[in-house]
């Protein structure tokens, strides 16, 4: 299925903002499980995953907002080749991509950080795969800058930087939710004897792959867009960054 660009901006403005609305109800559930949670626990406010639920929830929105604000420029000029060679503020959609990924990345990360009691060992080469992420991220946002490319961010030139930073997410996701699982895993083993401990990592387990899976399989499907070449690719990078906080605040709980 191929479609012309502004067809798949319409189309990417549409999922987009469905995934927005998931995105900001579940933000609003963080939000209150970290702020109020249950007082009879006397739980203290976990700064630094407050502050990085409202950037991915400030980015999430910003990013919606620029999509509406460039279909009505398009709409305006009555050209599709505004997609193509958007004025530099509409770059920021690579931007806003590249972060939110990079952020959901390094929060997984220090999960896995204290899982593992604040062993900088057990993380070394997850940190690696996301400083070569940071790097390539950094050289995709400077090669789609606002210089015209024909076909836009799908320009030959384009693909081995996008291609190379995605590769990188999905490789990262699946060496640290291994980590995190084989970790719960074996904690487990030594609780058996408690069934309600044994149970409750049981679902955690469940809880990390799913949402680990889900995370994979997204960044999966934005990289055979992008390698494809495909317009659909508007749709995949929109969605993927409402869907990137939904996705990393389903193991919130189980940090805290």
């Amino acid at each position: 299925m191929s479609f012309d660009p502004g067809t798949a901006e319409l189309l990417a403005q549409f999922f987009s903002d469905t995934f927005l609305g998931i995105h900001l109800v579940t933000l609003g559930m963080s939000l209150h499980s970290q702020l109020y949670g249950n007082p009879a626990t006397d739980r203290k406010v976990h700064t630094l995953l407050l502050v990085v639920t409202l950037a991915m929830g400030v980015i999430g929105m910003f990013n919606a907002s620029l999509g509406v604000a460039l279909n009505i420029l398009a709409w305006h000029k009555q050209s599709n080749n505004v997609y193509i060679d958007a004025p530099w503020p509409y770059k920021l959609i690579n931007v806003n991509i590249v972060v939110q990924s990079l952020i959901g990345d390094a929060t997984w990360i220090y999960r896995c950080w204290i899982v593992y009691e604040r062993r900088w060992r057990a993380i070394s080469v997850s940190i690696l795969l996301w400083i070569a992420g940071l790097v390539v991220s950094i050289l995709v946002v400077i090669k789609a800058g606002p210089e015209h490319r024909d076909n836009g961010i799908n320009n030959p030139s384009l693909t081995p930087y996008i291609g190379s930073a995605l590769v990188l997410t999905v490789v990262l996701n699946v060496v640290t939710t291994s980590l995190i699982v084989f970790r719960i895993w074996n904690v487990s083993r030594g609780v058996r004897t408690h069934m309600a401990a044994q149970q409750k990592l049981t679902y955690v387990i469940r809880i990390v792959v799913e949402s680990g899976l889900l995370y994979t399989l997204s960044a999966i499907f934005v990289l055979i867009t992008s390698i494809l070449k495909s317009n659909v690719d508007y749709i995949a990078g929109h969605c993927f960054v409402q869907g990137t906080p939904t996705l990393f605040r389903q193991q919130l709980n189980f940090v805290q």
